[in-house]
């Protein structure tokens, strides 16, 4: 890349005679203007925005180091070299201040100008080298604080962090003002099918990036794309506010709708959780969004539903005839089928006993529960959609729902594909944790304090019941696994090097010589003595 030179000299035979006196093209200059005054050259300076500047000390009107100075406020990064002679020389001490970077004495040479431009050149692409390594940094880093950001936010809004930590991190990212006051919006994309999801992924990053643009700006926001496929904003609004049709914050989030419909031209569908306080708060108005979302069974694709509108839904379902909601989520997540469909028996065998049924009605009741059904899927990491190929086929399919005897065989159905889904991912999530377990062990098994606890609580999982189903899935327990590596992995240093029983045992994580050898003669039937008169 060639640099750009400016030459400033009142005298033109002195211009003439620095433009000749220098192959510039051929060492990657170019010089893009000469000026006669410092005045004149100030319009080239704006013009061009020369790297290296050449500039006589002694002009008219405006000297040298007052051209020098305005060049310094106006284009900082270029380089000004003063062009002097020997009776000037105490006077242009003063550019040193400026930071004018050399100078050339007059009469000039070809010499003299060689060693000063070529010196500026390795100076200018050094700092260029410099500034762009500092930029590579700079977006790797705001990359990275963005990845730990949205993190952070993942599990804030799960209540998977605790308070103290969490709030350390709200100051971090500065996001204390959702504390005193934070609604949680939830965004989906309606038909998510298979294979559109590339396309999918590009709307949500879009949907992403139209909040962050968008000039409605009545409200302090923060958004990020949570793992299950939704956008998630969360707003600061008054602790008073009130979340219902026709308040501010429902009409703000109703027009925001409207110009992501537009720009997407796609159906979305938002939930709006309620207006709470604090970091348990923001993990509820979450929670409260995601049940709201779940009323698009009802309410259909495409809708804008607050939580407020969905409770008083739900509580339009009697108490003598509401199925216990408490415990239904207890028998889906632990494949109690027979339990679940006596819940749902009596459910509907109470709808029969009423004098009248609105079908209306029934279609809350069905929504209700499936609701339920959602967030046992949600917290999970999975969505209808996997289960029943579409989130459509559920409200499809509950919309057409006539009688009681529908709704009973159409609970039965949907929970029972959403327990065979779980008991399939069960299995798979199980061996995941057992690989990932072992890949643990086998990378610290020099640790001394690998244990039981550290692990699970590595792995975040109850210790119990990672040594349960380890030892379902492996038929040792942890720690025998841990010493039958360690075993393992000593045995591979004593046939490769010379060092002591003791040495060896630090290396695998045992601090106690003794025990070491204890272990090692159960696991090998010999004591190391012996192994080694072996090897």
């Amino acid at each position: 890349m060639e640099l750009s030179v400016m030459i400033v000299d009142d005298e033109k035979l002195e211009r003439i005679l620095i433009r000749k006196s220098f192959e510039w093209e051929e060492h990657g200059f170019k010089v893009v203007a000469e000026a006669d005054s410092g005045e004149s050259a100030m319009y080239g300076v704006k013009t061009y925005m020369p790297d290296i500047i050449l500039t006589d000390i002694n002009m008219p009107f405006m000297d040298g180091i007052a051209f020098s100075d305005w060049v310094k406020s106006y284009h900082p990064s270029c380089k000004i070299v003063m062009i002097t002679g020997y009776r000037e020389f105490e006077y242009a001490q003063k550019a040193i201040k400026i930071g004018v970077e050399d100078f050339l004495l007059k009469p000039i040479n070809k010499k003299d100008i060689e060693e000063v431009i070529i010196k500026l050149k390795g100076d200018i692409n050094r700092e260029r080298s410099r500034d762009i390594e500092v930029s590579k940094l700079k977006v790797a880093y705001d990359a990275s604080e963005a990845v730990l950001m949205e993190s952070f936010l993942q599990r804030l809004v799960a209540g998977r962090i605790e308070e103290s930590d969490s709030l350390q991190k709200m100051k971090l990212y500065k996001l204390e003002y959702l504390l005193e006051g934070c609604v949680c919006v939830n965004i989906k994309i309606d038909d998510q099918l298979e294979d559109m999801k590339s396309d999918i992924n590009k709307q949500r990053e879009s949907i992403h990036q139209i909040i962050l643009n968008e000039s409605l700006n009545s409200y302090k926001q923060n958004s990020f794309i949570h793992y299950i496929g939704n956008v998630i904003i969360l707003f600061a609004v008054g602790k008073n506010e009130k979340i219902i049709v026709g308040s501010p914050f429902y009409q703000y989030i109703a027009e925001l709708k409207r110009i992501l419909n537009c720009k997407l031209n796609r159906s979305i569908t938002i939930g709006i959780g309620e207006v709470e306080q604090g970091i348990q708060g923001i993990a509820r108005s979450y929670n409260q969004s995601v049940r709201a979302l779940a009323g698009r069974i009802i309410y259909g694709k495409d809708s804008l539903i607050s939580y407020e509108s969905f409770y008083k839904l739900s509580k339009a379902d009697s108490n003598k005839t509401r199925i216990d909601l408490k415990e239904f989520p207890f028998c889906l997540e632990n494949n109690l089928k027979d339990k679940a469909f006596i819940h749902i028996d009596e459910y509907t065998n109470s709808l029969k006993r009423r004098a009248s049924v609105d079908l209306h009605q029934i279609h809350i009741r069905v929504a209700n529960i499936m609701a339920v059904t959602l967030n046992v899927l949600d917290a999970k990491g999975k969505s209808f959609s996997d289960v029943f190929g579409t989130e459509q086929y559920i409200y499809d399919q509950a919309s057409q729902l006539e009688t009681i005897d529908e709704v009973n065989v159409f609970l039965k159905e949907s929970i029972t594909r959403v327990m065979v889904y779980l008991n399939s991912i069960r299995g798979k999530r199980v061996h995941k944790l057992i690989q990932e377990a072992q890949k643990i062990i086998d990378e610290s098994i020099g640790d001394s304090t690998l244990t039981l606890k550290s692990l699970s609580a590595y792995l975040y999982v109850n210790d119990s019941y990672l040594s349960r189903t380890f030892k379902k899935e492996l038929g040792e327990s942890v720690i025998e696994y841990i010493t039958r590596k360690r075993i393992e992995k000593s045995i591979e240093i004593f046939n490769t090097t010379d060092l002591k029983a003791y040495e060896v045992a630090e290396q695998v994580g045992i601090n106690d010589p003794h025990y070491f050898g204890v272990c090692f003669k159960k696991y090998t039937g010999k004591t190391i003595k012996e192994f080694k008169q072996l090897t």
